[in-house]
Formats: C-alpha cells, structure tokens, sequence
C-alpha cells in the first residue's frame, strides 16, 4: 500500500469512493428491510408469544439502522476527526459482534446446546474478539495516521501500521463464518442422513441455501474489505467496511426470517423434536 503523501484530488476521489460506499451499505438495509418488511410483521411482531430469537432479531435489524443513520452527521458532517473514527471503529465492532452472536445462538440451538460446541465457538468469539480489540488498539497508536481536514468534512488516512492492524482484524470475520458455517452444514448433513430424502428437503435447502448464500456474499465483501487494506491507498483503505457491515447484517437478518418461515410450514411439523432450530426459532 502507498504511504506517500496524496495530494487534494486524490484525497477528495478517495473521501467520495468512502462516502458512496457508506451510502451503499444504507441503502442495501433500507431496501432490504422494505422487502422482508411484511414477512417481519409476520414472523416476528404476530405472534403472541415472542421468541428469544425474534428479540435478537429486533436487535440487530433495528440497532444497524439507528446506528448507520447516526453515522450520518458525522460522515457527511465537519466532526472532530477522532470522534468520527471512534464512531466508526464502535459502530462496526458492535454490530460484528451482534451479528455473530445471532449466528453463534443459531448453531447452539442447531446441536440442542451441546456443551462441546458451546465452548468451541466461545473460545473461538473470545480470540476473535482479542484480535480485533487489538487491531483497534495497535491501529490507534499509529503515529503515521493523519486527519486531513482540508476539504469539507474529514478524511482519515491511516498509516501503514493502522492498516496492517486493522487489516488483520478484518480477518477475523471470514474467519468466523467459516466456522460458524461448518458448523450448520455438518449439523444438516447428519439431518439429512437420518431422516431421509422424503423428510429432509425443505429444511436441508433452507440451511444449505441460505446458509451458502451468506457465507458466498460476506466472504466477497470480506475479501474486498481486506484488499483495500492491503493494495488501496491511503484514503480507501477500509472504505469497504461499512457496506460489509451492512451485507452480513443483511443477510443474517434473511436467514433468520426464512427459518422462521421455516419453522412455522406444516411439512417441517413431523420430527421437531428432533430440530434444535425449530426450538430456538
């Protein structure tokens, strides 16, 4: 990655490629959530009796929505630039770490909370978390990274070890869903086997498809995230961050309105005892 000074015009293309990034991840969760809006109300606010996971649900939909309409003033705004890179580096680690314990709830309950399984992925949040509190921490000593407030706003530059520190931490991520993703498939493979073709289908492509489908689409967002750490230059490194968040919230939310759609289809009645994310949803 280039450490060498940028002058006006590039620090302005690289502030307009972070905001119509930022942009983007807003309007893939506005979008999003007036698509599945009535299947919301119909999973999650109809029922009389409210889930644990339809509150958690509620949590992360609604906590990444405030949280990226904040983030607003102070993208577009003329904010002290620490308080915007702080606000950055809270709203994205809070909304990791919302997400991923959705998901870490979800495979708890796949395996009907098995002891085993419970440690292995709280040991595994636990590193994460370490690592990517590091990667803040280390980032944030960084006497290379500048504030350019030359131009309306403000534009951080990170220096190069900010980048390879919050880079690494980005690592993480990928890193978590592979798990998290293992986990679910090898839980529906053993479904699968146990209860047959007959009986399998709709739960099996449920796990297989949107599980696929997120772990596809965040790994991409990942991988783009982590390459404009590594290869951008000073004023896109970690543009793609926010529109990452966005997607895996996205898609964490779609998953967990399909397999409440999932849970309440009269075929899937048979056997759910068996099903721990029936349970759960």
């Amino acid at each position: 990655m280039a450490s060498f000074p940028l002058d006006a015009a590039t620090t302005l293309q690289g502030l307009r490629v972070y905001r119509s990034l930022f942009l983007a991840g807003i309007v893939v969760l506005v979008y999003d959530h007036l698509l599945t809006f009535s299947a919301e109300v119909l999973y999650i606010w109809t029922p009389v009796r409210k889930k644990r996971s339809s509150v958690l649900y509620l949590v992360v939909r609604y906590s990444a929505l405030c949280g990226y309409m904040a983030m607003l003033s102070l993208v577009f705004g003329n904010f002290t630039p620490k308080k915007l890179s702080l606000a950055n580096e809270i709203l994205m680690l809070s909304e990791e770490v919302v997400v991923g314990c959705m998901l870490a709830l979800r495979v708890f309950a796949l395996y009907s909370f098995d002891k085993r399984v419970i440690a292995t992925v709280i040991a595994a949040a636990i590193a994460s978390i370490a690592v990517a509190v590091w990667s803040i921490v280390s980032g944030a000593q960084d006497t290379n990274t500048t504030y350019d407030t030359s131009v309306f706003g403000c534009q951080l530059s990170q220096g190069p070890i900010a980048t390879f520190c919050v880079g690494l931490g980005g690592i993480v991520g990928p890193a978590w869903d592979i798990l998290l993703v293992g986990f679910t498939l090898y839980h529906g493979s053993k479904y699968r086997k146990s209860l047959g073709m007959s009986h399998a289908g709709t739960l099996w492509l449920v796990l297989v498809r949107d599980g696929a489908i997120y772990f596809g689409l965040s790994s991409i967002a990942n991988l783009a995230n982590i390459l404009m750490y590594y290869f951008g230059d000073l004023n896109t490194a970690g543009s793609v961050s926010h529109f990452t968040i966005a997607l895996s919230v996205t898609m964490a939310c779609r998953l967990m309105i399909n397999l409440h759609a999932a849970a309440t289809a009269p075929e899937l009645e048979l056997e759910t005892s068996e099903l721990g994310t029936l349970r759960f949803s």
